[in-house]
């Protein structure tokens, strides 16, 4: 069915494009805006088309909408309670994470204590269980680390650490600036037939 439907369009698009199978170059102002025209016959076919494949997809869209909003409505409860779970279970492990690592510093402690007592030079030291997974009876539950950061204070932020800003850069572009340190500014043009 959906080939029926294209078969013209098909046509139309290659009876355009037999027209235009060699793109030459443009040497003079008239050529110039006859490109211009070109273009603007050829962009109004892309929109035309664009229509068309928008109102043979709308239907679709509409079906795959609702479908979506129906197992949405079924997999959130279920996506809360997965969130919940895990945020205890992140709880637990910074708990477990802070009570070995003070356990780990009471033994560095004793150990370098019991070096001393006895003259020693090099000290031996128990780690403490660094597991970063644990074994159910149907899952392994594997703790990744993922470090993030928010800014509390920007001005305090290393030099090194900050970017440029895009928007005040375009901004000054857009007003006339056309030289700043640490950036080649340039022209992209592009060219709007209407």
């Amino acid at each position: 069915m959906e080939n029926l439907q294209l078969e013209p369009i098909r046509k139309e698009v290659d009876e355009v494009l037999y027209n235009f199978q060699e793109i030459k170059p443009v040497n003079t102002e008239e050529e110039y805006t006859q490109c211009g025209d070109t273009i603007k016959v050829l962009k109004f076919k892309v929109k035309k088309l664009e229509e068309k494949r928008k109102e043979l997809t709308a239907p679709i869209l509409v079906a795959k909408k609702n479908i979506d909003d129906n197992f949405k409505a079924i997999t959130e409860p279920l996506e809360e309670v997965i969130s919940k779970t895990e945020s205890e279970m992140k709880v637990f492990w910074r708990a477990d994470q802070e009570r070995k690592n003070a356990e780990q510093k009471r033994l560095e402690a004793a150990a370098i204590e019991k070096a001393k007592a006895e003259g020693k030079e090099e000290v031996q030291v128990e780690i403490v269980n660094e597991k970063k997974s644990a074994t159910g009876e149907i899952s392994k539950t594997i703790y990744q680390e993922n470090w993030k950061f928010e800014v509390i204070n920007e001005n305090e932020v290393p030099v090194i650490y900050c970017s440029p800003d895009k928007k005040k850069i375009d901004e000054a572009i857009k007003n006339g600036l056309r030289e700043i340190k640490g950036l080649r500014i340039f022209d992209d043009g592009k060219i709007t037939s209407r």
